[in-house]
């Protein structure tokens, strides 16, 4: 599937999360590894950093395109920045998922839960929120406090968490991240970071009749087209985007 979405916004990032319910290994030997066997899978992964037992391995960024994979004490990370398809970001992500699972014994018991998100990201050097509530907040009960004389938005990030099944082992969670810089003494809020849009679909482990990582993480990625498709793109995405086009 080509991937379309780049064109709605700046950038996009499609990202799976290992969660587990133990620390991870923090032997160096196991760690170098497992980023070895990554980096000999996808050369083009070239940096390599470490801080307070967070390691990250990342392509280049300034080619817009890139892949990278992280690793924390509870969580392992693989993401695709801008892929020219789908099917190459769900190709790594789950290499990684098994590679993962290889090198940290990660099974049924140690599973937290599987992320598979979709992130969409806004360029925009003004007020984000105020860019927020006009595209998204017309139809809501908070829009006549947007007109009350002299005030403006300072913070405005609606956020929602469904569950997709009967027995809420798997969830849906939207949420938007403005990130405005405001204080008392400036007279405009200044955004030197995207606005991001996200989109998380979660399979919680444990009572899931599901036990395959691969599994999970295809019927996750099915179900998070469809929404993205029917309900992300249409409503919430596009509207920012043609929100920020027309300033």
């Amino acid at each position: 599937m080509m991937n379309h979405y780049s064109q709605n916004c700046d950038e996009f990032g499609i990202f799976t999360h290992l969660n587990t319910r133990l620390d991870l290994s923090n032997h160096s030997e196991t760690i170098l590894h497992f980023f070895d066997v990554v980096q000999k899978a996808y050369p083009e992964l070239t940096t390599f950093d470490n801080q307070d037992r967070e390691y990250s391995l990342e392509g280049e960024k300034d080619l817009g395109s890139y892949r990278l994979v992280n690793m924390e004490p509870r969580r392992i990370t693989s993401g695709f920045m801008n892929p020219g398809n789908l099917e190459l970001a769900d190709e790594q992500n789950l290499k990684i998922l098994e590679l993962a699972k290889y090198h940290f014994d990660i099974g049924h018991l140690n599973c937290e839960s599987l992320d598979v998100m979709f992130t969409f990201h806004f360029d925009y050097d003004g007020n984000q929120d105020e860019i927020v509530a006009e595209a998204l907040g017309g139809d809501t009960s908070f829009f006549s406090l947007f007109h009350v004389p002299g005030a403006r938005v300072l913070h405005f990030e609606p956020s929602i968490l469904i569950t997709l099944d009967s027995n809420t082992l798997l969830q849906c969670r939207v949420n938007i991240e403005t990130r405005s810089i405001y204080s008392p003494t400036m007279t405009n809020l200044i955004g030197d970071m995207p606005l991001t849009i996200c989109c998380k679909i979660r399979q919680l482990w444990g009572r899931s009749p599901i036990r395959s990582f691969a599994e999970a993480y295809q019927n996750q990625r099915d179900r998070i087209i469809e929404l993205t498709e029917n309900h992300i793109l249409p409503f919430i995405v596009q509207p920012i985007g043609q929100t920020i086009s027309s300033k």
